[in-house]
């Protein structure tokens, strides 16, 4: 293929990306071309054996990001590690210091791979994650790394509140202002949320508060952990997402056909 054609493509396909904002406009969205959704994409870094990957589509790209700016749409991401071509660092440097504000730079590449594996370890998932693989991350969101294939991360799904924990700690559990109804103006009455961690006017000393204090983060976190379940499995089952199952390995063997999907069955070839 022709250089310059090839990076035609890929310009038609940045516009694409940036298409999203149009039904933003329509319903109401205030959000501006350099916020938005954060489409993510991942280039060069370091593949097996610390070989870098580093090759004239990751120039073309970056040539097309320059060239597009300032659609943000998708957003790129360069990761480098000690191999990194002098070339890359120069012409990432450049565009950076053109205050265009991409690429983001993912300038730890050996210790994201070491993280991952370590945590791979710790969590008994190394069918997963293992120096066969683990190259092959990529960041998502706020660039949290995550798998290629075998992950389908959300990192922004659930929060941990560590100020909640901070009150409830104070208060033995339970809600330091009574949740009023809006539109009935029916208040609650006090209700155990959090651990029964104690009174915290009978503590002494400050392990004391520092144990209730982590009594209920634990609490916390488990609430979170079993919202979470509850919620995969109500999205799995009513809101299903074919393209993502199709790049995720292991559901199609394990998946079940939607309602949606029998009744489109029955549609002519021509519907279809």
């Amino acid at each position: 293929m022709d250089r310059e054609f090839g990076k035609e493509i890929l310009k038609c396909f940045w516009i694409h990306c940036n298409t999203a904002y149009d039904s933003m406009i329509r319903t109401g969205g205030n959000q501006g071309i350099t916020a938005g959704y954060g489409q993510l994409f991942t280039i060069s870094g370091m593949g097996p054996g610390g070989r870098d990957l580093t090759n004239d589509l990751t120039y073309a790209i970056l040539e097309v990001i320059d060239e597009m700016s300032p659609m943000l749409e998708p957003k790129p991401n360069v990761r480098l590690h000690r191999g990194s071509p002098e070339k890359l660092l120069d012409q990432v440097v450049n565009m950076i210091a053109s205050s265009q504000g991409s690429p983001f730079l993912m300038n730890f590449d050996e210790r994201s791979m070491a993280g991952m594996l370590l945590q791979a370890k710790k969590s008994d998932v190394t069918a997963l994650i293992n120096a066969d693989n683990v190259f092959d991350y990529a960041p998502v969101g706020c660039l949290e790394n995550t798998m290629v294939g075998n992950d389908r991360s959300g990192t922004v799904d659930a929060n941990l509140n560590l100020l909640k924990a901070v009150e409830l700690a104070l208060t033995g559990g339970y809600d330091l202002i009574p949740f009023t109804d809006p539109m009935s103006g029916r208040t609650d009455k006090p209700v155990r949320r959090g651990a029964a961690s104690g009174e915290a006017a009978s503590f002494q000393t400050w392990e004391e508060f520092w144990q209730a204090y982590a009594a209920q983060t634990r609490h916390i976190i488990q609430r979170i952990v079993e919202l979470y379940e509850r919620s995969e499995s109500i999205r799995a089952r009513f809101a299903p997402t074919p393209y993502v199952s199709c790049l995720v390995r292991g559901c199609a063997r394990k998946g079940w056909i939607s309602p949606r999907v029998v009744r489109s069955s029955a549609m002519s070839p021509s519907r279809r």
